[in-house]
Formats: structure tokens, C-alpha cells, sequence
């Protein structure tokens, strides 16, 4: 009798876990002053700052060289979209750097071990490349993950509900 009981907890927090988790998620995309915004009505689209909302329309502060403030109707918002920051290009510098690390390193190997010729006792032809190969991946991957964690890609922007109550 206790290990159907047990089971049952189990399987209503399992199913009833994810309901608070949609809740929370609903209430982080409310808009808060100071979000960055892209709002798109039939006419043009607008990035900015939020800087006051009400019921029934938004005030933007944009961003650019045309900076301004522009409040805009709820009514003629076709889309909203919240800025969820960028993210970096470390994971990339790394592969990119390793691999063209890798490649240089054992065609750099490949050239020492030919210019030795026979003073290379000991020495495979396979050896010596893949370890020139793998010296060369590791420095790449190290310089390209440093060029890569100080490059950002485009903002991830998440659609909103128009209607975010303010």
C-alpha cells in the first residue's frame, strides 16, 4: 500500500512541477523600465529603451543616430520583442582555432621532420605530425577562444505578449 502512495506523490509532482515553472516563465517577460525593446507596427520598427508604459500605448527612448522619444499605441504593435542579452563566440574561437591550429601545427611538423632527414633517429613520419597537430590544436583553440569570448553575436531578442501588463 505505502509504495502506491509513493508512487502516486511521484507522479503528481512530476506532472504538477512544470505549472509554477510556465507561471514564473510568464511573469519574467512583464516589462520593467529601462528594458530594451524592438517594436514592430505596420509602418517601421523601433528599437529603445522602455521608458514608461501604460494600459494602452508605450513610450520608447530609441537608440541610434536618430535617437528620440516615441510613444507608440498597444493597438498598432504587430510585434514586441524583448531583449534577452547576446551571447559569445567562445565555443566557436575555440573550434576555428583548433582547427586551423592543428592543421599548421603538423604541416609545421611535417616540414621539421623532412628538413632533418636522417638526423631524425627514431622519428615516425606519423609521430612527429600528429604530434605537431595536437601542439598546434591546443595553441589554436587557446588564441581563438580568447578572440572568441570578446566577440558577441546579435541580440537574442524573445517575442512578448503585446498586451504585458504594465
Amino acid at each position: 500500500m505505502r509504495a502506491s502512495v509513493r508512487a502516486c506523490l511521484a507522479t503528481l509532482i512530476i506532472v504538477a512541477l512544470p505549472v509554477p515553472l510556465a507561471l514564473v516563465a510568464q511573469i519574467s517577460t512583464r516589462l520593467n523600465v529601462g528594458d530594451r525593446l524592438r517594436v514592430t507596427t505596420p509602418d517601421q520598427t523601433l528599437v529603445g529603451e522602455l521608458a514608461i508604459q501604460w494600459n494602452d500605448s508605450l513610450r520608447l527612448y530609441t537608440t541610434g543616430s536618430r535617437a528620440r522619444s516615441v510613444t507608440v499605441p498597444r493597438k498598432g504593435i504587430s510585434k514586441l520583442e524583448l531583449a534577452r542579452g547576446s551571447t559569445s563566440q567562445l565555443a566557436t574561437g575555440v573550434g576555428v582555432g583548433a582547427l586551423i591550429g592543428c592543421l599548421a601545427g603538423a604541416g609545421l611538423a611535417n616540414a621539421a621532420r623532412v628538413d632533418l632527414g636522417s638526423e631524425c633517429n627514431g622519428c615516425t613520419e606519423s609521430s612527429s605530425v600528429v604530434s605537431g597537430g595536437l601542439i598546434g590544436a591546443a595553441v589554436g583553440a587557446l588564441i581563438g577562444g580568447a578572440i572568441g569570448s570578446g566577440i558577441h553575436s546579435d541580440t537574442h531578442w524573445e517575442t512578448i505578449p503585446i498586451n504585458s501588463a504594465p
